[in-house]
């Protein structure tokens, strides 16, 4: 299982908005999101990261709600990327610290945002204070450093 992991505009959420509202209904929805990140959970949400926060489309319901710092753990309302991992569990990248969103657990509260899982589950995440990519097993986590600003980080299709 892979990431899925998208950067997209302003036009692309109005796009998904319309495969998640439903095109027949004319319904549009004016968010005034810069979106950052977007995953679909599963057949039923859509999570759409922006930078006000987390949204939370229901294809079914056609409804929308929106969790941020105000309203939930989340530790920024900046979202920089959303991964799955082995388990199926969504995690969040912020700007100031990536969380599990099942049960909130914070595992890196210093981080910049950018995640990605490699093919043996290791979640990989960017540290732009330190200029270095952590690896986290599970237990343990592991620096590499590369430079200043390492920005968003991706797996490639082999899942490396």
């Amino acid at each position: 299982m892979h990431p899925v992991v998208r950067h997209v505009g302003v036009g692309l959420l109005a796009t998904l908005l319309v495969g998640a509202v439903g095109h027949s209904q004319a319904r549009w929805e004016y968010f005034g999101y810069r979106t950052i990140a977007c995953v679909e959970a599963s057949s039923d949400t859509v999570f759409v990261g922006t930078d006000k926060g987390l949204v939370l489309i229901d294809k079914k319901t056609k409804g929308f709600r929106t969790l941020n710092k105000t309203n939930s753990p989340l530790p920024s309302n900046h979202i920089h990327s959303l991964a799955r991992d082995h388990a199926n569990r969504l995690w969040i990248g912020t700007n100031q610290g990536v969380i599990r969103y099942d049960d909130w657990l914070n595992v890196r509260p210093s981080s910049n945002g950018y995640i990605a899982f490699d093919r043996n589950g290791q979640l990989w995440v960017t540290e732009e204070s330190l200029g270095s990519v952590g690896v986290y097993d599970g237990s343990t986590w592991t620096e590499y450093l590369v430079g200043p600003n390492p920005g968003p980080i991706a797996v490639d299709s082999a899942g490396a």
